[in-house]
């Protein structure tokens, strides 16, 4: 199916291929549009490289330091967005998209929620790391399914740079999943973890696409004079949502899609 839509910029862009699933309580119709080729993201430093100072894993001689923030304020900027199709050998036809450069932004915040239970003499905090607030920008690569039934799984990778307010920067890797809930019923559960669908999609009432996101990101300091570790790895759960076009979701680079979420993990260092 092919069709047209004016961009703000004023200019026509055709498009030809399908989203079309139903999905809950929202029904995925109509076409997808090929959006016009986004200007590429603005290049972020690779991730370091060298390991001059860094211990190896497991070393023992460093401290391992609870961080724990609220990701506020977030927003993912699509870049190059390239439509395809594959027929698998047992003849299904698949829909996918491919986005490069797509530009990943937001705030952490302290967690102020204590990590021990009522009663325990030694209060723990979810966050020692407060000076560890800041911005992270990072830039990703994802492959993303459109077809039915159960559309909009991801997996991307990519590099990312933190900022945080004591005047500290880390560059790092992630890697991560869109679209798929990890904490789902099991065969094999031995704990509780039964919260979730393995599709983590849902329309909404109020017109967009939620869309959960799961990703691991790990990074060294790169502005330290000192030859020393000083690295931070974390966990990130949370949701983008994304505008509605034509009952399926949008990749226009005026419609960024809103994110927002929570990142736990360690802050490690001998400093």
């Amino acid at each position: 199916m092919f069709g047209q839509f004016t961009t703000r910029t004023g200019f026509v862009a055709t498009a030809s291929v399908w989203l079309g699933c139903t999905l809950g309580a929202g029904a995925l119709g109509a076409a997808a549009l090929l959006l016009p080729r986004a200007p590429a993201a603005p290049a972020l430093p690779e991730a370091g490289t060298s390991t001059e100072g860094v211990v190896a894993a497991g070393d023992p001689n460093v401290c391992v330091t609870a961080f724990s923030k609220d990701l506020c304020g977030g927003s993912l900027n699509p870049g190059g967005v390239l439509f395809g199709s594959c027929v698998t050998p047992d003849g299904e036809q698949c829909k996918t998209v491919g986005v490069t450069g797509a530009e990943w932004k937001f705030s952490l915040a302290h967690n102020n929620q204590a990590c021990s239970t009522v009663g325990d003499p030694f209060f723990g905090r979810c966050d020692e790391a407060i000076e560890k607030d800041g911005t992270l920008t990072a830039k990703i690569d994802y492959t993303m399914r459109l077809h039915r039934p159960c559309p909009y799984r991801a997996c991307f990778s990519g590099t990312w740079e933190f900022q945080a307010v004591d005047g500290t920067i880390y560059r790092g890797t992630v890697m991560g999943t869109m679209g798929v809930g990890s904490h789902r019923p099991s065969a094999c559960l031995i704990g509780g973890r039964d919260c979730e669908r393995c599709l983590d999609v849902e329309f909404r009432n109020d017109l967009t696409w939620r869309i959960g996101v799961e990703a691991t990101f790990q990074g060294q300091r790169v502005n330290s004079k000192v030859i020393e570790r000083d690295e931070i790895c974390f966990s990130l759960s949370g949701d983008f949502i994304a505008p509605t076009m034509d009952d399926g979701i949008t990749l226009d680079p005026f419609s960024p899609w809103r994110f927002g979420g929570t990142a736990d993990g360690a802050h490690i260092h001998c400093n």
